[in-house]
């Protein structure tokens, strides 16, 4: 009305907040799904019943919620806290995280939650410092996979130092290489002790004398102490030449890193805009492992004749990460539970792909990839 836009009546950065919120949502649902699904707002239409602050409203309230989302009310746990802004913020801290846009908490924890796995995807730092706060809130264990992004970081912190155990991979084609191996990263000397049983046949020999892992076994004589099993264990025990190639590329890693962003640079100018392309958003400083594509389901490209296009151009590529794991035959020796319906992971598994990185200048190897898939 008279010439003038509709503005959320907000602040700029809060409006900013907002603009990122839905660009999320709308790529996690849909755009479409944005534009046509009714708005569920806080009107008697939507929310009809009475509303007195007690445990059995809030749990129609809750019931309510779950039926609009499309959630299955028995995967979550409901936790109901006093009505007092000081509170939650003692109990969520990262209610006051204006980045994480967190204005409630969203769980499946129970009395059965120990861990949260938090993984880096391909060089992307995952949102660590949510998963970080979530766990301390809860007394859980958080295990940071960060095989895939060794180097990346999240607000000026390195990924693999936000978890109680960070793992890193030093596989052929990942950001080193001893050819086969990775680390374990830890703060806490019982994890530690115990990894050092663990890789080791699950025997004490690592282990110092009065590590809270022998509790008080340890036997006087040298011909028992040497076998003596604590803990169930395997055999991976590293090499010393692996240490030795690892420790020389560990020298060279952020010349190597520096590289990798150029070429991860020039990728994202030659894919941004495209529509036909869905390609990684990075969150924080990526180490650029890869470079993802995702062919816009709107699209009219079809995967098999893009993968037909790069194999004749000489262009090797992935499966990104695995793709969706529960269409995989080996899901079946596992007990587990779907929470959501993994649109996402279906959408990689089905639509998406990979090309590799290098620790040297690529540009050529990404022009011949842009042309390859214009003449798809």
């Amino acid at each position: 009305m008279f010439g003038l836009r509709s503005r959320l009546p907000v602040s700029d950065e809060e409006r900013q907040w907002v603009d990122r919120a839905f660009a999320r949502l709308s790529a996690l649902l849909g755009e479409s799904r944005m534009l046509e699904a009714e708005v569920i707002l806080p009107i008697p239409k939507h929310f009809p019943d009475p509303y007195d602050a007690t445990e059995d409203t809030v749990g129609r309230l809750f019931l309510r919620i779950c039926e609009y989302m499309g959630v299955d009310r028995g995967r979550i746990d409901l936790e109901v806290f006093p009505d007092s802004t000081t509170h939650l913020r003692e109990i969520l801290p990262f209610w006051q995280a204006k980045s994480t846009g967190c204005a409630g908490l969203y769980t499946r924890t129970s009395d059965h939650s120990r861990m949260v796995v938090a993984v880096s995807i391909l060089g992307n730092p995952a949102a660590l410092d949510r998963i970080r706060a979530f766990c301390d809130a809860h007394d859980l264990i958080m295990f940071e996979d960060n095989c895939e992004s060794l180097g990346a970081s999240l607000n000026g912190r390195l990924c693999g130092t936000f978890g109680d155990i960070n793992t890193f991979s030093t596989f052929y084609s990942h950001h080193i290489s001893t050819m086969e191996g990775g680390l374990l990263v830890t703060n806490d000397v019982e994890i530690d002790h115990l990894a050092r049983a663990i890789r080791n046949h699950g025997w004490a020999r690592d282990v110092p004398a009065d590590s809270i892992v022998n509790q008080g076994q340890q036997h006087d004589d040298p011909f028992f102490e040497a076998y003596r099993f604590v803990v169930p264990g395997y055999n991976v025990r590293p090499l010393e030449l692996a240490g030795v190639v690892g420790i020389e590329q560990l020298k060279k890693l952020d010349g190597m890193l520096r590289v990798r962003r150029r070429n991860a640079a020039h990728f994202v100018e030659l894919f941004r805009g495209d529509d036909r392309f869905v390609i990684q958003r990075e969150n924080g400083e990526s180490s650029w492992f890869s470079f993802t594509i995702i062919l816009n389901p709107e699209s009219t490209l079809d995967r098999a004749r893009v993968m037909d296009a790069m194999r004749n151009g000489g262009i090797e590529f992935r499966m990104i990460t695995g793709g969706c794991f529960p269409n995989h035959a080996a899901v079946k020796f596992f007990d587990y539970d779907i929470v959501g319906n993994l649109n996402h992971a279906k959408l990689a598994h089905e639509r998406g792909f990979f090309v590799g990185n290098h620790p040297r200048d690529i540009t050529a190897e990404l022009d011949l990839l842009r042309s390859v898939l214009d003449g798809v």
